[in-house]
């Protein structure tokens, strides 16, 4: 499950019996509260996690990672992350219980995204068994977030076989058809305009063709043609002198 931005509603609550979650924080909500969650795994279960994304521009933002859910205002945190620190990978945990603690004072210039998967201890895994080796709930493939850290539950040819997965499930699938089909309508459509107007013009510059220079004027233009006499004619001229010129 994704928990919601935080700090927001998401905020000092418990959520129990979970297989993953992926746990983000936005700075651009506005937030005065303490901040911190809780999250559990089933029984016998651990929780493993990796940051996905990590911004923390400004130092007086942190967050604290505790492998429990005992009071912490006195014990130190397991982890904790800060501004200019390194993303620390692939971290397994021996607890199923993590108290996230986000200390934002009151700033926003900051963003991270952590995802959290349990991992089972069944032998043989008779769940999920993922390529590097860690067993999980198989209700995490094709979910589109690297539970297994290594993304095999996201291989459309892999174990998980995701090949069915589609990114417009139920009705939303029908409706991506729907404009699919129509978009393509509408480019035939236009398609089609395009065509016959090319088709018109180019009719029309037949038709000029054969008005203008088509091949009956060329054929017989030449049995109509005659001398136009000039405008000012000199009838004190001789005919014979007009055409000794």
């Amino acid at each position: 499950m994704t928990i919601d931005m935080l700090p927001g509603r998401a905020c000092n609550k418990l959520y129990s019996d979970l297989d993953g979650a992926v746990i983000e924080g936005n700075g651009d909500i506005y937030y005065f509260d303490p901040c911190q969650i809780q999250i559990q795994c089933r029984p016998y279960e651990k929780w493993m996690f990796h940051v996905e994304q990590i911004s923390l521009l400004t130092c007086n933002v942190y967050i604290e990672m505790f492998y429990s859910d005992f009071n912490h205002q006195t014990s130190s945190p397991s982890f904790t992350f800060r501004c200019a620190e390194p993303n620390p990978g692939i971290v397994y945990t021996n607890s199923s219980y993590i108290t996230l603690k986000l200390h934002h004072n009151n700033e926003t210039d900051f963003r991270f995204r952590i995802v959290f998967t349990c991992r089972k201890f069944e032998s043989p895994c008779e769940s999920f068994l993922c390529d590097n080796g860690n067993c999980i709930s198989p209700d995490l493939n094709c979910d589109d977030v690297d539970n297994c850290f290594d993304f095999t539950e996201e291989w459309e040819n892999g174990t998980a076989a995701c090949i069915e997965y589609y990114p417009f499930p139920g009705e939303n699938f029908g409706v991506l058809i729907s404009v699919v089909c129509v978009g393509g309508f509408v480019g035939l459509s236009a398609a089609c305009c395009r065509m016959w107007r090319r088709r018109k013009q180019e009719m029309h510059d037949e038709d000029l063709y054969e008005i203008k220079s088509g091949p009956y004027v060329h054929k017989y233009a030449y049995r109509y043609a005659f001398l136009k006499p000039p405008s000012h004619f000199r009838r004190d001229i001789k005919k014979s002198d007009r055409f000794a010129r």
